[in-house]
């Protein structure tokens, strides 16, 4: 059944049951997944995921109800479902739908070029990235994981306030995990991603260079020493750590008491090197939208400006209680989820300082390359962190012997005023569920390390 003739038939049927507003919610996702092993396709998928995700005010309550069928069928059941669930909703808070009207920034992340990559020339290319890691480096013993996928996707969100937006977007992303050895030793990790809105700018080779070479530096690591030392995390987990802590700057958090930020707008809660940025589109970035999962419009703002904390991230129910605008940082799960919040590209702004010289800065300590454990080991609340770590020693300056086998441990909101300095050297993190994150290197001043 055509989306738009749902969604007509869906409104009517709404308002004659009594709703006293409603929205639908309607994404669809076609996406590719190839893994390669030992030169063989080993996993091989195509799939497709979408549905009608329907809320409504019933009865005074917001009631939410979804289905995978978009079809003349569904339309009662997901009133039916909606008023029972709006029943023993126990939330008394006012969750107001977007306005239609609004003006949407132009966003630009389909590429149809990408449609002309057919099925057997993605394999080609998945093989093209396991077979180039040995043939880089004879030290390879293994490419254990080689993927690479794309999706297609479109999003339909309108309401009966007269909101009616819609969006597509495509993309493709790669990863290599290879093992390396020397001379029969402990073998050592290296993995590399990709992601872009185009295969036709993508480099096999280029990806397992990358996944080796990490491998390669780890050869001979030995255990860390234990103290209270200068730490440098690279641009990768630079992003992780503020992937991971990036909640405590969602105003649903600071509402619920779950960070310590409250109360702190317009203060300095950080470095004055440190800005951090949430947008909802930059220009050739995978995961850019023009609008949040409420229809919102995407804002680009400043969360923290040179130390100073400037917004939270709100969706519309939680701006209603705090008296403000939304953010555009509406976010679902999946059909099923109820409206949450989330972030569009949540940034570390860059410098106009050089890795080398981020590191003469810190003239003696670690350089973290590698974070486990970023969930298990994290307080959100307290912002304490305890996380198992690999990277290398900094002498004089300069990276130096490779370390493992430690643990790093500090505080997030101190970490924030200890920032020394950030680096020039951007990257972005491949997409996923929770936002889009991006980061240069960090010198975060002194942190605990512990040899385990």
């Amino acid at each position: 059944m055509d989306i738009q003739c749902f969604k007509n038939r869906l409104f009517e049927a709404a308002r004659a049951a009594g709703f006293e507003s409603f929205e639908l919610y309607a994404p669809s996702t076609e996406s590719f997944r190839v893994k390669v092993f030992g030169g063989e396709i080993e996993e091989f998928k195509n799939s497709y995921s979408g549905g009608a995700a329907f809320r409504g005010v019933y009865g005074g309550r917001m009631g939410y109800a979804s289905s995978e069928r978009i079809a003349e069928d569904t339309v009662e059941y997901l009133l039916e479902q909606a008023k029972a669930n709006a029943a023993v909703i126990e939330d008394d808070d006012n969750e107001p739908l977007a306005p239609g009207g609004g003006t949407y920034p132009a966003v630009n992340t389909f590429s149809p070029s990408l449609r002309e990559f057919g099925t057997a020339e993605k394999c080609a290319l998945a093989k093209r990235i396991e077979a180039a890691a040995p043939e880089y480096d004879s030290r390879v013993v293994s490419a254990d994981v080689t993927v690479l996928g794309s999706f297609e996707g479109e999003i339909v969100i309108a309401n009966s306030r007269g909101l009616d937006v819609s969006h597509r977007s495509n993309g493709a992303f790669a990863g290599l995990m290879v093992r390396v050895s020397q001379d029969g030793g402990e073998p050592k990790v290296g993995f590399e991603s990709w992601a872009g809105g185009c295969l036709s700018g993508f480099r096999p080779e280029e990806l397992a260079a990358k996944a080796v070479e990490k491998g390669l530096a780890q050869l001979g690591a030995r255990k860390a020493s234990t103290g209270i030392v200068p730490v440098v995390f690279n641009n990768e987990t630079a992003a992780d750590i503020f992937a991971v802590f990036s909640p405590v700057f969602f105003a649903e958090s600071v509402q619920k008491g779950f960070s310590l930020l409250g109360g702190k707008l317009g203060q300095e809660v950080a470095s004055g090197v440190l800005t951090l940025r949430d947008d909802g589109y930059i220009d050739g970035v995978v995961g850019s939208r023009p609008f949040d999962a409420e229809g919102v419009a995407s804002v680009n703002k400043a969360v923290i400006e040179q130390g100073v904390l400037k917004t939270f991230l709100h969706n519309l129910k939680m701006a209603e209680k705090d008296g403000t605008a939304s953010t555009g940082n509406a976010s679902k799960r999946g059909l099923t989820g109820a409206v949450a919040t989330g972030c569009g590209i949540f940034t570390v702004q860059p410098s106009g300082t050089s890795f080398g010289e981020l590191l003469a800065m810190a003239d003696a300590g670690i350089l973290i390359t590698k974070l486990d454990g970023l969930h298990a080991g994290v307080n959100a609340v307290t912002g304490d962190f305890s996380l198992s770590a690999s990277g290398f020693e900094i002498r004089g300056g300069k990276v130096a012997a490779p370390v493992d086998q430690m643990v790093v441990s500090g505080n997030f909101y101190e970490m924030l005023g200890s920032i020394v300095c950030v680096g020039s050297d951007f990257r972005f993190d491949t997409p996923g569920g929770d936002g889009v994150f991006g980061a240069p290197s960090v010198y975060a001043g002194s942190l605990s390390i512990s040899g385990v």
